[in-house]
């Protein structure tokens, strides 16, 4: 710091030189010449600010968009089945594969607006085709679900499975209206009588299926019930052979019920009593060779179909029951079929997780639907036959179809 002040004194003398004024030249030189305090900055310790947490609300999920509205679709025929493609898939609200897997079903409503499906534990849904939007879930489902199908006049969703009862619930409003039965064991397959007044179920028991020998005396097996009094009409115990699905024929006098080991039986749909008896293919003592998984009779009556556990779909005709044909194509068991409504075609599913549709007249398989990621359970036709519905293990029930700019 002195090294300045010489520095800064030098150069003041310099102008006190040249100044005319020497008492101004002394003062400022007097003033100047005096070495100022040098001045050290104080360290101060700034406070640190920290950021005060603040809620900041989180944005609200976005909702899902509305999915498409149903194109317009053509008829599905054998000439043209080749261009069936998938229309929408539905997702099972709540579905989990932690329970017992068993049957699944979906079917359409009468006026061809909505769809069901049941699999597993969940709560049963019924969609809007032509939105694509879930109108409703009704009440979560006791146990598993296994069966659904509607009254034919479209107003009633009857379901039933591994709970205590069969439930009706009124499509209008979502409520559980009725419930039949009080089951131990699960319903496996129901179905109605054309005019809605009668409804044919089927019941498997596990307890005597799994003892060894099983318990022929404590199966219920078949039952017929008055739809509009609630009361039981008949019911009949069919020893070992345990019953996995029934089918109205279309002039609501008889019923055929499809069984494990191959057997088919047709029962007076008034008094149960047992008009026929026929096998595909006897499973004993291998019990899942032979197993019917589904049965449909055909619009007219004229011919039935019967989805078998070995791989094959087995064809009669109902005058005498003869058996007329097979249709082999799938890889695995065959849990569904129905026929179209000119009887030109029928459509399967299986456990190799597709769906095939069939040429009668030439009995081979027209197209093979992959989508499902696992077992495909049963399938429906709407009757416009522009629709079909699966059902699968994977949680979804799809829609496949051929739209009309296709």
């Amino acid at each position: 710091m002195k090294r300045k002040t010489v520095i800064v004194s030098i150069f003041l003398v310099s102008i006190l030189a040249a100044c005319q004024n020497g008492n101004e030249a002394a003062q400022v030189l007097e003033a100047t010449a005096t070495e100022l305090p040098v001045l050290e900055p104080t360290p101060t310790e700034l406070p640190v600010l920290e950021a005060t947490p603040t809620d900041v609300p989180e944005s609200p999920t976005p909702e899902p968009p509305p999915p498409d509205p149903l194109p317009e679709l053509q008829r599905i025929t054998v000439d043209n089945a080749g261009n069936v493609q998938l229309i929408r898939t539905f997702q099972i609200p709540n579905f989990s594969t932690s329970y017992t897997r068993g049957q699944c079903s979906t079917s359409f409503s009468p006026n061809g607006n909505f769809v069901a499906g049941v699999c597993i534990k969940n709560r049963i849904p019924l969609w809007d085709l032509d939105t694509g939007l879930l109108v409703r879930e009704h009440a979560n489902a006791i146990k598993n679900e296994i069966t659904c199908t509607f009254d034919p006049a479209g107003e009633t969703l009857v379901t039933a499975g591994f709970g205590p009862n069969i439930s009706f619930w009124n499509l209008a409003s979502g409520d559980r209206v009725e419930r039949l039965g009080d089951y131990d064991d699960p319903v496996w397959d129901v179905d109605f009588s054309p005019d809605g007044r009668m409804l044919a179920s089927v019941t498997l028991d596990w307890d005597a299926m799994l003892s060894n020998p099983p318990d022929d005396e404590s199966l219920r097996d078949i039952q017929m019930w008055d739809v509009a009094s609630g009361e039981q009409i008949w019911t009949v115990k069919q020893g070992v052979n345990f019953s996995l699905s029934v089918d109205f024929h279309p002039n609501g006098e008889i019923i055929a019920v499809g069984k494990t080991r191959g057997d088919v039986y047709i029962h007076d749909a008034a008094t149960g009593n047992e008009l026929y008896t026929f096998n595909t293919v006897p499973g004993w003592p291998n019990p899942g060779a032979g197993n019917i998984g589904d049965l449909a009779y055909s619009p007219t009556g004229r011919l039935l179909a019967a989805g078998s556990d070995d791989d094959k779909i087995w064809i009669w005709e109902t005058g005498n029951y003869g058996l007329l044909y097979n249709l082999e194509g799938h890889d695995s068991y065959v849990n569904g079929v129905v026929f179209s409504a000119d009887e030109t075609f029928l459509v399967s599913s299986s456990d190799d997780s597709t769906i095939g549709i069939w040429n009668l007249a030439t009995r081979e398989m027209l197209v093979r639907l992959e989508s499902h990621t696992d077992t495909a359970l049963r399938v429906d036709l709407n009757a416009e036959n522009t629709l079909i519905t699966s059902v699968s293990w994977d949680g979804t029930v799809k829609l496949w179809g051929i739209p009309a700019s296709e």
